[in-house]
């Protein structure tokens, strides 16, 4: 990815399995890897941008209309900053 092409967001699927099929129902469970690049500017810190990145793309990425709302049992198993 050229540098010119910062703030950016990259999605990698980790993993996709079924974890349950109770009754007629499937439980599947879906790891996505979300990577946030920035460059500083204007003295903001690329961590303060990558940061303000994740945090706008997360109602878009994990809306769930199904439920009314954001997507259940979401949760966050590694943060890596540099």
């Amino acid at each position: 990815m050229p540098r010119g092409a910062s703030p950016a967001l990259l999605r990698f699927p980790e993993s996709n399995r079924i974890v349950a099929q109770p009754n007629d129902r499937v439980e599947r469970q879906l790891v996505v890897r979300l990577v946030a690049l920035a460059r500083e500017a204007r003295s903001v810190p690329p961590e303060t941008r990558a940061a303000e990145i994740l945090v706008a793309a997360h109602p878009a990425l994990c809306h769930n209309a199904n439920v009314g709302g954001l997507a259940l049992a979401l949760g966050l198993r590694e943060l890596d900053c540099e």
